[in-house]
């Protein structure tokens, strides 16, 4: 619209320059030339094309067809009405990366490092523009979104978990949420989400740090454990295979009969035997970490209490297993009887 009013503007001048300038010299001959003023108009021609840069959109605003168009311009020379004004987007992807908080469950808090990668498509920019105004998304806003999806999927999580064996279960989740509200509220596309980096404070990281080696006594107890109930097998086996070669060798009597049955059943007792040893041995070294984790942090601040001592072990050790439900008292007993039936 400024290029036609221009274009009128400066034609008349011109116009009205020559004929005036006809009069006053009395060359009224020349007074008709006046009207080659408005060539002047040709200016227009610059408007009915536009450019289009690389990776990039052209969003049409129409002074005469109702505003911003849903249509875009692609790459390169496109024509146009003198009545569009375009606005240019970039389609490239975008790098953006901010630090947060993130509530847990259990009320504790850890500070997220967080980048993200996202791209307009070509076909959303004339949308996205109408929602925001602007060729990329305000970072007040981007960092709402951010936050409010970070903080949806932290809540579901204890800190040690979530710092833990659940740590891309939530990264995941925390990158569908957000990659959601930002296609259905923005009409951006999220690329991908990532926690660079989380901080937890001090006594949360020496908690997991005395819970990894937890862990490692705990998977070498499982390992013997295992040997152990591998070789008892192999014993009965054996002595099995031998009592079988005696009763061929002989008449099959009742008593070659009964040598078999008994060596099967030693077999039997003896792979018993070695897998409450292991289960034992292996209850052990757990309820001795989860003493240790408990102890350790009765000085703290807020002390760790030992039902989430507990939870904290179990969870890490048999999150594939374990339903998360603890016995009703918390006994020395009624902790092996659980430990008991997830391992054996």
């Amino acid at each position: 619209m400024g290029l036609l009013i221009g274009a009128i503007c400066g034609s008349i001048v011109i116009v009205v320059a020559i004929f005036v300038g006809a009069i006053i010299t009395r060359n009224k001959k020349k007074a008709p030339f006046s009207l080659l003023g408005f060539a002047f108009m040709g200016i227009l021609v610059f408007g009915t094309f536009t450019k289009i840069e690389a990776n990039n959109v052209g969003i049409i605003y129409s002074d005469v067809n109702g505003g911003i168009q849903d249509w875009t311009y692609g790459e390169g020379y496109n024509a146009k009405s003198i009545f569009d004004h375009v606005i240019q987007i970039s389609t490239a992807n975008k790098s953006y990366s901010m630090e947060t908080m993130g509530q847990t469950k259990d009320g504790q808090y850890a500070t997220f490092q967080l980048s993200l990668i996202y791209h307009i498509a070509p076909e959303n920019a004339g949308l996205f523009y109408k929602v925001t105004g602007e060729t990329d998304i305000p970072t007040e806003q981007l960092k709402s979104l951010i936050k409010n999806s970070l903080q949806a999927e932290t809540i579901k999580y204890n800190i040690y978990s979530l710092l833990s064996g659940e740590l891309e279960i939530a990264r995941s989740g925390y990158e569908t949420s957000l990659a959601e509200v930002l296609l259905t509220d923005y009409h951006i596309t999220l690329v991908s989400a990532t926690f660079d980096d989380i901080d937890a404070g001090a006594e949360v990281e020496a908690t997991l740090k005395e819970l990894a080696q937890a862990e490692q006594k705990i998977a070498i107890a499982q390992a013997e454990a295992e040997a152990a109930v591998e070789k008892a097998k192999g014993e009965a086996a054996a002595a099995v295979e031998a009592a079988k070669g005696a009763a061929e060798a002989a008449e099959y009597t009742a008593q070659a009969q009964q040598a078999l049955s008994d060596a099967e059943a030693y077999g039997v007792q003896v792979v018993g035997e070695a897998k409450a040893s292991a289960a034992a041995a292996y209850t052990n070294i757990i309820m001795d970490s989860i003493n240790s984790i408990y102890e350790a942090h009765l000085t703290d601040t807020v002390p760790l209490t030992y039902e989430a001592a507990v939870s904290m072990v179990l969870s890490t050790i048999f999150y594939n297993t374990w339903d998360g439900a603890l016995p009703q008292v918390l006994t020395s007993d009624s902790l092996s009887a659980l430990i008991g039936s997830l391992i054996v």
